[in-house]
């Protein structure tokens, strides 16, 4: 029992640590799968930026071209300026001489070459703001190729701990059945062999020990409640008689019958055996002095008012069967007869000795246990056990 609770308690923790690594695999595939999102969002972003840098480029080299033709075309323009200035100045020279013109004329024609030049220079200045843009959106590339590798890093990264974290499941998922297996081979041990006998052999001389010594716990206690019985009948002078199916006697010196004479057994579910024990008798006495009529064990028990004596304790016995249920064995019932008041020979106790199955499922209290030789007191447990039960009437 104790070997297979533990192999269920290792069963139940292995499970927990597949659930919870499960729960991290699971996990762990949603971050793969965001970042592995994530990195095809990037890689779209990396080829939309390298289209563009590739038109940016050629862009920019046309634009190169441009002003390269430009500035030839510029120096074309200004020598041609130069050599049409040299030449408009000679003839503006000889027209002026030749017309005497001077002043505004020379101011007019010099605010439009500034005018020309200052349009030159906007535009040489908007092509170098552009060539910046595109030295930035270098830089950008660069940090995004950057963090590509870093998440590529990432991603092996996760990749190297879900194999990791596979192979640890595979190793559980075999101490698992290992562990399976040992269970079902406890199971199946059969109960045909040697060590199984030798202990069947032991509980049988545990069980013979037990009742003698219950035989010899019980005649002290006997011998007690005789004197206590002798001395209430003295001084009450009439009681009456408790009637019963089945009486055994008992002889003066309250010497029990062997335990091997059984009389009357019954086998009930725990469920629906209650023992009436003198304790609540004396509690449902009416205040007549009369008892209540009490069902006990499927048996209607009419009581007038009678003394009863101190309930019994309880003493362990052999151990319990293997199903766990309840079972009254030997059901000994001694009862007192009170016909014949004169002689106090035949003066005798009434009690019942019932030997119990407990199940599991019911606690032993310290005013129901009485302990055999050599055994500890233990009002706390809490597992099946067989026990002798007196009852007195």
């Amino acid at each position: 029992m104790i070997i297979s609770f533990t192999v269920q308690g290792k069963i139940e923790e292995t499970q927990n640590k597949l659930k919870e690594t499960d729960v991290e695999l699971v996990t762990l595939k949603g971050q793969f799968a965001i970042k592995l999102q994530q990195l095809s969002e990037e890689e779209l972003d990396l080829k939309w930026i390298k289209n563009k840098k590739k038109i940016m480029e050629e862009q920019a080299k046309e634009l190169k071209e441009k002003v390269e033709k430009q500035s030839l075309l510029l120096k074309e323009k200004t020598k041609e300026a130069d050599d049409e200035r040299e030449a408009f100045m000679g003839r503006v020279s000889s027209f002026i001489c030749n017309f005497g013109l001077c002043g505004n004329g020379k101011r007019i024609r010099d605010a439009e070459a500034n005018q020309k030049l200052e349009e030159l220079r906007k535009s040489e200045m908007d092509l170098l703001t552009e060539l910046k843009e595109l030295r930035r959106k270098q830089e950008e590339v660069d940090d995004l190729q950057l963090e590509k590798t870093t998440l590529m890093e990432e991603i092996k990264t996760y990749k190297d701990r879900v194999a990791e974290l596979e192979q640890k499941i595979d190793s559980e998922k075999t101490k698992t059945k290992g562990i399976s297996d040992e269970k079902q081979c406890l199971a199946k041990r059969p109960e045909t062999g040697q060590e199984f006998q030798r202990l069947q052999q032991e509980l049988d001389t545990c069980r013979r020990d037990s009742l003698e010594g219950l035989c010899q716990a019980l005649q002290p206690e006997v011998d007690r409640l005789q004197r206590q019985a002798w001395q209430r009948q003295i001084q009450i002078p009439h009681r009456p008689t408790v009637s019963s199916s089945s009486s055994i006697p008992v002889t003066l010196r309250g010497r029990l019958p062997p335990l091997s004479v059984h009389q009357g057994t019954r086998a009930l579910s725990s469920s629906k055996r209650h023992f009436t024990t003198a304790r609540s008798l004396m509690s449902e006495m009416q205040p007549s002095g009369q008892w209540k009529s009490k069902q006990v064990g499927g048996t209607s028990w009419e009581t007038s008012k009678m003394i009863i004596p101190p309930e019994p304790p309880l003493l362990e016995d052999s151990p319990p069967k293997a199903d766990g249920s309840k079972t009254i064995e030997n059901e000994t019932v001694v009862k007192l007869s009170d016909s014949n008041m004169a002689s106090k020979e035949e003066q005798q106790p009434v009690f019942t000795i019932e030997e119990v199955l407990i199940s599991d499922d019911e606690d032993l209290f310290e005013d129901d246990i009485l302990e055999s030789p050599g055994k500890p007191s233990d009002s706390s447990r809490r597992f099946p056990q067989k026990a002798k039960r007196v009852r007195f009437m």
